[in-house]
């Protein structure tokens, strides 16, 4: 998977363990992301398995989603929280379409949120804190290099109004560049 780009982001597990490392969620250092599951308050869950293996955390309890032949309902597990992370993989790569795979991981780590105080029992063994939409986005926007915004039509670095204007230019022009 890495080698054609594609991020893998894997459930730690369900066992309240700290070893040995579940996998595919244990191959960090070819570039999985190992997901732990937190509560409503950010603490990691009776169950999810921890370590200096996880990469990040994110909620897995009272997860809503659907389910089998129709309709929603909720569920708990590093299963359900695994998701959570690759839906901001997602952003980030849509975002920033040419991102890599690694680039990507290192934005979704660099925009967590810090969780450390809150658990103070499991002192680096919950990755580096809970997965931010918003900051793994700032991350890939604004550290260097930033990734292009599709936004910025001149190439300036910066959504400026000339890129409005050139935005609809290209949208009334039936551009391409306006979809």
């Amino acid at each position: 998977a890495a080698a054609r780009n594609v991020l893998v982001v894997a459930a730690a597990g369900n066992d309240d363990d700290e070893s040995p490392p579940r996998f595919p969620a244990g191959l960090g250092d070819l570039g999985v992301v190992a997901v732990a599951a937190l509560d409503q308050m950010l603490v990691k869950t009776d169950f999810s398995n921890y370590g200096s293996w996880i990469s990040i955390a994110a909620p897995g309890v009272d997860v809503h989603g659907p389910t089998p032949g129709g309709g929603f309902g909720s569920a708990k597990g590093t299963s359900f929280a695994a998701p959570l992370v690759s839906g901001v993989a997602a952003l980030v790569r849509s975002a920033c379409p040419s991102v890599s795979a690694a680039a990507t991981r290192r934005h979704l780590l660099a925009g967590a949120m810090s969780i450390e105080a809150l658990n103070p029992s499991y002192p680096g063994q919950l990755g580096v804190g809970s997965v931010d939409a918003r900051g793994a986005l700032a991350s890939a926007l604004y550290t260097a290099p930033p990734c292009r915004c599709l936004a910025d039509f001149n190439g300036s670095g910066t959504v400026t109004v000339q890129d409005t204007f050139e935005f609809l230019f290209a949208w009334f022009d039936g551009s391409p560049l306006g979809d």
